[in-house]
């Protein structure tokens, strides 16, 4: 036992197209995919970025943002608590009733529907920042699935964000995207990269299909400690994708790749700041 619950547990990865038919539509077919994935022995599912709304739901963003506590977090809090299951998803928020400021955001509720934490998108892609306003907050949570940092997409693609929750103490990354074509191979090897050069077992969540704009590539997966890929890629195929976490990888690293052994005090203050 990690102190707080699990040392081993299965997560469940959710790739899924990124439907704009409304909140309602995407909360009911969260319901059913969180059923599954309890049913199935998973004590955590991720959903992708912007889940509740579709990657591309543009200006209707402030129409759709809502608080991290919000109508849509009640929802799936209380899936959450009646299945027994951790679950991640990515949504609009705004905060303080103001719509006018907006953050692309991951909520992480545990298994009792409680929240755990709420994380914003620390770096913004391409037309993203027309919308979206960054967050520039790196939380490691203690968790019954041992210590857990927060990731949105284009986070993954610099050192400094999962380095930061590396240094922090961090055993399993979640990262939920809406990595889109020509760019198919560019998040399995920064997701590789990311867990390897922190010791953390990386959850990575990308959409599958199309919308009016992207077509998704898919290749959700789990990736462990030495960098190593336990599930996925699964291309471009919608559905749940199950693997196993065993905290000790990230804990009993070899010393040879345990490259957070060899930052010095003052390197970590460095990456804190």
């Amino acid at each position: 036992m990690n102190g707080f619950g699990m040392d081993k547990y299965k997560v469940c990865v959710a790739q899924t197209t990124s439907y704009k038919d409304g909140k309602e539509y995407n909360l009911q077919r969260a319901d059913e995919m969180i059923k599954e994935a309890a049913e199935n022995g998973a004590s955590l599912i991720a959903f992708p970025e912007m889940y509740l709304t579709g990657y591309t739901a543009s200006r209707r963003i402030y129409d759709l943002c809502e608080a991290a506590d919000g109508p849509s977090f009640e929802a799936m809090a209380g899936y959450a608590a009646e299945n027994g299951i951790h679950v991640a998803y990515g949504f609009p928020e705004c905060r303080a009733n103001d719509n006018s400021t907006v953050y692309n955001s991951m909520n992480f509720i545990s298994d009792k529907g409680e929240i755990i934490g709420t994380y914003a998108k620390s770096h913004l892609f391409a037309g993203e920042q027309i919308h979206f306003t960054p967050g520039n907050e790196f939380k490691v949570y203690d968790t019954e699935l041992g210590r857990v940092g927060l990731l949105v997409c284009y986070d993954l693609e610099f050192p400094e964000p999962a380095r930061r929750l590396g240094v922090s103490g961090a055993e399993v990354i979640i990262a939920i995207s809406a990595n889109m074509g020509p760019y198919e191979d560019i998040h399995e090897h920064f997701a590789r990269s990311r867990a390897m050069e922190n010791g953390a077992f990386l959850v990575y969540s990308n959409y599958t299909g199309s919308d009016n704009r992207f077509t998704y590539v898919g290749r959700s997966g789990l990736y462990a400690p030495d960098g190593s890929l336990q599930c996925g890629p699964s291309e471009r195929a919608e559905g749940l994708i199950y693997a196993d976490v065993d905290l000790e990888l990230a804990r009993n690293i070899d010393e040879d790749i345990d490259y957070l052994r060899y930052i010095s005090d003052e390197e970590r203050e460095l990456y804190l700041r």
